[in-house]
């Protein structure tokens, strides 16, 4: 009764689409991004949308059998963060997905000490906003506690089960077809493990 809505959402999202992931575009590259970091990638996926609207407050949309239905796609934003050592190395690298603090963002991934974890370690950070508890669900969330609207409240579950599957889909376009796009490549060789 507490997974059914998100693992009936995450197989449905996981076939839609398919082993090599969801459509992405790149929004910027940015080389030497930081001491420990050659390349920042940010982008957007566009991924099977569950909700009502993919803005903060957005509820979950139900199907006849009463499980969350697709109402069509939406775009949601993500990055890499490739450390120097990975690019060096000039080899496909394990991939890390960092989920950031309660209402923040995928931003957080660029702090220091997750920079030096990442290049300590050859790992490629990936990132993207978990909506329900994203810095752009602060505000709802206030006025729902401040308006003693409790009722209300079910937005948050519904709004993270999509960004639970936003993060499942990342991590399906970080293994898939992410890999053999040529900002990932060092000396021509893509540094996503997709293992």
């Amino acid at each position: 009764s507490n997974t059914a809505w998100l693992l009936h959402a995450r197989d449905d999202a996981l076939a839609t689409v398919g082993a090599e992931g969801p459509s992405y575009t790149i929004d910027k590259i940015s080389d030497d991004y930081s001491p420990l970091i050659a390349r920042r990638i940010d982008g957007t996926m566009e991924v099977p949308l569950y909700l009502d609207t993919p803005s903060s407050g957005g509820r979950l949309v139900f199907g006849d059998d009463g499980m969350p239905k697709q109402n069509g796609t939406a775009k949601f934003g993500f990055l890499l963060l490739i450390p120097r050592s990975v690019a060096k190395a000039a080899k496909p690298a394990p991939i890390v997905q960092f989920g950031h603090g309660l209402l923040g963002t995928r931003d957080q991934a660029t702090g220091q000490g997750h920079q030096q974890f990442a290049a300590d370690n050859g790992y490629v950070l990936l990132a993207t906003n978990w909506i329900g508890m994203a810095d752009d669900d602060a505000d709802p969330i206030a006025q729902l506690i401040l308006t003693g609207q409790v009722h209300r409240f079910q937005q948050v579950p519904d709004r993270l089960t999509q960004g639970l599957v936003n993060a499942l889909l990342a991590m399906r376009l970080a293994s898939g077809r992410l890999r053999d796009d040529a900002s990932v490549k060092f000396e021509g060789e893509s540094v996503l493990d997709p293992t």
